[in-house]
């Protein structure tokens, strides 16, 4: 009977064991597929012909917004590694605190490796964040959120005597058939 027990309790903890362990590697598996349709659907939104070598955009900027306990470095270049470790600027749309560009920021609603834009869908009009750099510091305020198809490239557009940032993510969590956007100006 002890003999029984003691091998059902080591079945009972290598079963708990084995499932912990695929959860975790199914989680890897979309997040990674995730961050693949996000890079793809970056890359179409930009229109033919754009240069993606942008003068002018500062290589050491980091996003912080204080409701979601959020500082993160913000990248050049939307790829699967940079989106893996941070957020990042969407080469070829516009440079922060220009009046009259639209900075494009994507996150990831990471699951496996980090928060990012996790709790973005948090962010409500009249909140507010702040984009540094060595050299300023800028703070925006979040005028609109929507839901939008991926393919929707009007939130990349500008508003000429504004200065934008579109943070994007995808929507719903663990899927990227929408995605969250959250639009904000720059204050003062």
């Amino acid at each position: 009977m002890r003999k029984w027990v003691s091998n059902f309790l080591i079945s009972t903890g290598l079963l708990v064991f084995l499932y912990v362990v695929f959860q975790h590697g199914y989680k890897f598996y979309l997040e990674k597929k995730i961050l693949s349709d996000t890079v793809d659907t970056a890359e179409a939104l930009l229109p033919p012909g754009v240069d993606t070598v942008q003068k002018g955009v500062a290589k050491d900027m980091r996003l912080v917004i204080p409701k979601l306990s959020l500082d993160v470095p913000v990248l050049q270049g939307a790829t699967e590694d940079n989106l893996r470790v941070a957020v990042t600027h969407l080469e070829g749309t516009g440079r922060v605190g220009v009046v009259g560009e639209n900075s494009v920021i994507l996150g990831h609603r990471s699951f496996v490796t980090g928060q990012f834009f996790s709790e973005l869908d948090k962010l409500q009009e009249g909140d507010t964040f702040t984009i540094t750099s060595s050299s300023s510091e800028f703070e925006y305020e979040v005028i609109e959120q929507k839901i939008i198809d991926p393919t929707d490239v009007s939130v990349l557009s500008a508003i000429p005597e504004e200065s934008l940032v579109t943070l994007i993510t995808c929507h719903p969590r663990y899927s990227s058939k929408q995605r969250l956007v959250v639009v904000a100006k720059q204050k003062g």
